[in-house]
């Protein structure tokens, strides 16, 4: 096995280390940024979502509006208002 000699020993374990911290600050930075963005999404996603809660333009707040016509044909025919009998198995 070949050893380096001592005097370059030293150095490359200093360069070994100012890698290492680059690394780790290249590393740090690029989490930072993932979560700012990741944050910043999330934020603007809420917010479309609350301001268009808050305007009530949601299906569920929604009223339906059902129209029905009567014509003249429903006068002719005739209505049954009673209500109709419910046949069940136990009866």
């Amino acid at each position: 096995m070949n050893t380096p000699p001592a005097n370059n020993s030293g150095d490359a374990r200093t360069l070994g280390r100012q890698r290492l911290a680059e690394r780790r600050r290249r590393l740090n930075r690029i989490r930072v940024r993932i979560a700012t963005v990741a944050a910043s999404l999330f934020i603007a996603a809420f917010s479309v979502i609350y301001v268009q809660g808050s305007l009530g333009s949601t299906g569920a707040t929604t009223p339906s509006t059902t129209t029905t016509s009567n014509s003249a044909s429903s006068s002719a025919t005739q209505v049954n208002n009673s209500p109709t009998p419910v046949t069940t198995s136990q009866s």
